[in-house]
């Protein structure tokens, strides 16, 4: 859509110009930043190609809109936001491998000693 080959996703028509993309932020490719390395992590569920980033260094996951949190920290998915619901479940799991222990959420902010397993094993047993 950046590049004029797609339509947005929400759009009445409106739309900016396209412009050339350098680097796709694809699943996979990390960035040096200084907080050190910042990986792209795919995950669907949320939107078509929506991702995520893990900082391991820094020991901190930006989760985008892959979980939201609340007072009492991480609670997955919105489920009324999040079209393919099992795909968004899978992709929590995929970001509860990396481990890290803080979790930055578009939609509840900042959660420090989260626990993204535990939240993912919530939502599957």
């Amino acid at each position: 859509a950046i590049e004029g080959d797609k339509d947005p996703i929400k759009s009445r028509g409106d739309r900016y110009p396209p412009v050339p993309v350098d680097v796709q932020v694809v699943d996979g490719v990390t960035f040096r930043t200084e907080a050190g390395p910042m990986r792209v992590v795919e995950t669907p569920g949320h939107t078509p190609g929506h991702v995520s980033l893990v900082l391991s260094e820094a020991d901190l996951l930006i989760a985008a809109d892959a979980t939201v949190a609340d007072e009492d920290g991480l609670v997955g998915p919105n489920e009324r936001f999040t079209p393919e619901w099992e795909r968004a479940i899978e992709s929590l799991g995929t970001l509860a491998d990396f481990g890290t222990s803080q979790v930055l959420c578009y939609h509840g902010g900042f959660v420090e000693d989260a626990d993204v397993e535990a939240t993912y094993r919530s939502l599957t047993e």
